[in-house]
């Protein structure tokens, strides 16, 4: 033990580890929603009576340093600095010092308290089957997981990490209460854990980055021992994020009814689980007129909260999925082209709303429904009945899509395949069946895109039918195209594009047949077979908004994140009648918020990014135009794609 409070085990191997630690860098992406999706997905797991919703509260408050041993954590930060192996993780170190300081002058460090209600807890007992307990599962362990329910949503045993990317000085306590099994006797435990760097102490002494704060020989405390402000009056589990801090700008708690709302929609509406968060309650019967005033959420969220508020249009069970439920909201305005589907699992967590990541075979895109759908908003309901579910083997480590390849055993991934295709075809035709309509077309031609313009305020002929006015743009979902089959090259339209070579008949092959009639000769063709492939669409779910600033012209293209490198991406100006310009552009476009340099009017790169669903791509442009002064019906993204 290096001094009072914390504990850091020695490590006789030596082994080095920085702030890269992957469970925890997993959730760096989204850092804040992942904690919410996380540790909420966690209470959901372990409800205590089903009848009842989840509780969940989220406050800030003045933490005191001395309640979770901050001056002698500011001593093993000082040893972290000093003996860090890796250059980078010392900038990070200084600032965790700097915080820690000033901390400790004022006596107090903001923390992030999150509590759960009507849950069991973690509890340090083994369950029958079971070598690690909850408990130890979530303070002690990596890539473990033992939750008591075969369907829970946690299945990696990293999700636990996610909060240490919030906290300034990577440092979570944790306070349980549970019920012992023993004439209702019940059991409270506490244990502070901090994820730093290894280090060396002064007697040079090799240490873990890996620390506790607690009782002798890295136990937790228990019961009495445990400080007054940190015990709980209700079987559950309290999370405080030590240090926890956002950007000045960001409100935390808009955030975090957002947050709540776009992943828990469905658990909400259905009573699964209710939210305090700083005192704003957000429940069933106030979750629409919540989700309405939030303006940091998507529009479709909306749609989801209204569609779960409904009842499900169609029931049926495949063996290893379970029972599944089908919510469906139909538009009533034929201009409307809205085709939303969002899969959720049993405690009402949103896992995905985009179709490429369910992985669907036969409906891994918009382009595989009919064009003639009536707007809709779908939402798929998985309920496993506490059974093994493949949804929940299949899904990733950060939750947000479902594939059979994530499955280990061969012959269950095999099972898997069969059950989401059964699964694909009875939604694609519950869907067909439900939504279809007289929709002759979509606002995806030219003709329309003209009008929709021109409702919307554009310009007046001569000016390009550009206009200041944000427009919504939908691409076409197909685009017929000759591009051969040898493979990606410039000008690839950025749609699902069908390629074939057709039959044709070979020169005329005269051989000699031998034999009794060999001087006569036989003709024969070589024909080459027909072959089809299908590349798969680098732009899904594109659309366009066009925004004037003055001297520059702003067209942001917004599209599911590629799964593959794309390099060479041009901006096309699209005329009357169908010619293409390339748009001019200025010296940088931005990626996703950030600057990146073009050259030649072209942006040389878009890359896959992990743990981000949408990319949004904003030209910084000259005034856009057609080709040969026609007007501008619509824009278009060409493509080259990056070698293998």
């Amino acid at each position: 033990m290096l001094s009072p409070g914390w504990q850091f085990p020695e490590s006789p191997n030596r082994k080095n580890f920085g702030f890269n630690n992957q469970g925890v860098a997993h959730f760096t992406g989204d850092r804040f929603r992942n904690v919410i999706r996380e540790v909420v997905q966690n209470s959901l797991d372990a409800v205590d009576d089903e009848t009842l919703p989840v509780g969940i509260s989220i406050r800030q408050e003045a933490m005191p340093v001395s309640a979770f041993a901050g001056e002698s954590l500011r001593e093993i930060v000082d040893l972290c600095i000093q003996t860090a192996k890796v250059p980078t993780d010392k900038p990070i170190l200084e600032k965790i010092a700097q915080d820690l300081d000033l901390a400790i002058q004022i006596g107090t460090m903001p923390a992030l308290a999150i509590a759960e209600t009507n849950t069991t807890g973690a509890s340090d007992i083994l369950t029958e089957g079971k070598e690690i307990s909850m408990w130890d599962a979530l303070t002690n362990s990596e890539g473990v997981d033992v939750k008591a329910q075969l369907d829970s949503g946690g299945k990696h045993g990293i999700g636990k990490n996610a909060p240490y990317n919030v906290s300034s000085p990577r440092t979570v306590l944790y306070s349980t209460k549970f019920k012992t099994g023993a004439n209702g006797a019940v059991k409270s435990l506490f244990i502070g854990r901090s994820m730093l760097v290894s280090h060396q102490d002064k007697e040079g002494h090799h240490h873990t980055y890996e620390g506790y704060w607690g009782a002798p020989d890295f136990y937790p405390l228990q019961d009495d021992a445990i400080a007054p402000a940190f015990r709980r009056d209700a079987p559950g589990l309290t999370l405080y994020i030590i240090g926890f801090t956002l950007r000045d700008e960001v409100d935390w708690q808009t955030l975090t009814v957002a947050a709540a709302v776009s992943n828990f929609f469905h658990g909400i509406v259905n009573g699964k689980v209710v939210f305090d968060v700083d005192g704003k309650r957000v429940n069933a019967d106030n979750i629409r007129s919540v989700a309405d005033e939030l303006t940091g959420i998507e529009p479709e969220t909306r749609n989801f909260v209204a569609a779960s508020s409904q009842p499900p249009v169609a029931t049926t069970h495949i063996d290893g999925i379970g029972t599944v439920n089908l919510y469906l909201d139909l538009s009533a305005d034929p201009e409307d082209n809205r085709r939303e589907v969002a899969l959720v699992r049993d405690s009402g967590m949103l896992i995905t709303d985009k179709l490429p990541s369910m992985n669907l075979p036969g409906l891994r895109r918009e382009s595989s429904l009919p064009r003639n759908l009536k707007g809709f908003t779908a939402i798929v309901e998985c309920l496993s009945a506490k059974k093994p579910s493949l949804v929940r083997d299949a899904e990733s480590t950060s939750h947000d899509q479902i594939s059979a390849d994530n499955i280990y055993d061969e012959k269950r991934r095999s099972y898997a395949r069969r059950q989401f295709a059964q699964l694909a075809q009875w939604l694609k035709g519950e869907i067909q069946s439900r939504a279809k309509g007289e929709v002759e077309s979509r606002k995806d031609n030219a003709d329309e895109l003209n009008q929709y313009m021109a409702l919307a305020g554009a310009a007046a002929a001569g000016q390009n039918g550009f206009t200041g006015a944000q427009i919504f743009i939908s691409k076409p979902r197909e685009i017929a195209s000759g591009v051969s089959a040898t493979g990606p090259r410039r000008g690839r339209r950025a749609s699902v594009i069908q390629i074939t070579d057709e039959v044709v008949d070979g020169p005329e092959d005269t051989r000699e047949i031998p034999g009794e009639n060999s001087g006569q000769k036989r003709k024969s063709r070589r024909r080459r077979q027909r072959t089809t492939a299908r590349l798969p669409n680098a732009f899904a779910g594109l659309r366009f908004v066009a925004a004037d600033n003055d001297a520059t012209h702003v067209v942001t293209a917004i599209f599911d994140t590629p799964q593959r490198e794309l390099r060479g991406i041009k901006l096309v100006a699209v005329g009357e009648d169908g010619g293409e310009n390339v748009v001019g552009l200025k010296n940088f476009a931005e990626i996703n918020g950030k600057r990146v340099p073009v050259k030649n009017d072209t942006l040389r790169a878009i890359a896959p990014a992990e743990g981000r669903s949408r990319t949004e791509v904003r030209f910084h442009t000259q005034e856009p135009v057609a080709k040969s002064g026609q007007s501008l019906k619509s824009f278009d993204l060409k493509y080259i794609e990056a070698k293998a």
